[in-house]
């Protein structure tokens, strides 16, 4: 099995990756945030904000310099004990 071909530029990860950094720790200091990582969404990269519940509107920007922001609702994420198989 093959993955299909990106058109995302390195620069542009490489950017992404520095905004996650930057902003990280503030948007986990929000109330219901449980991550940040990174995603596409139309070949583009983006963040993605992981919530445990529906925030308000205007709690997580749309963006942040110049990078994309996309809130998925999760709901509570809980490690489980055991062997991985």
């Amino acid at each position: 099995m093959s993955l299909p071909k990106s058109n995302i530029s390195v620069e542009r990860m490489e950017k992404v990756s520095l905004v996650k950094k930057e902003h990280e720790s503030a948007l986990l200091r929000i109330p219901g945030v449980i991550g940040v990582g990174i995603g596409a969404k139309d070949n583009e990269p983006i963040l993605v904000v992981l919530t445990s519940v529906e925030l308000e509107n205007d709690i997580i920007p749309d963006s942040l310099d110049d990078v994309s922001i996309v809130v998925e609702v999760t709901g509570y994420v809980v490690a489980l004990k055991g062997e991985l198989i």
